[in-house]
């Protein structure tokens, strides 16, 4: 537990509760505040937890950069393919 119990119960007493209720409100939470320390993330969860989401950040940007590559490639293919046909419709145009 982050603190001893009997911290809490003086802690409990020094802001007008009695002993007894002081004892009686520390007992019957102790089992809540177990409960919750244990679902807490701890530093190092965190820790961990932070060093996958840079990586996967790094993956994200890793994969942007090959998207605009091959966006940059389709803007050539398109410029070829529209001069492509431009070139065949004028020759077309004039052997008409």
């Amino acid at each position: 537990m982050l603190q001893d119990t009997h911290t809490i119960i003086k802690k409990l007493i020094s802001v007008g509760f009695t002993e007894e209720q002081a004892e009686t409100i520390v007992e019957s939470n102790k089992d809540d505040i177990k409960h919750l320390l244990e679902k807490l993330a701890t530093k190092a969860d965190l820790s961990m937890g932070i060093s996958a989401v840079k990586v996967e950040i790094g993956n994200v940007k890793t994969d942007v950069g090959l998207l605009r590559e091959q966006v940059k490639d389709l803007k050539w293919y398109l410029v070829i393919s529209m001069g492509l046909m431009t070139l065949i419709l004028s020759v077309v145009t004039y052997i008409k």
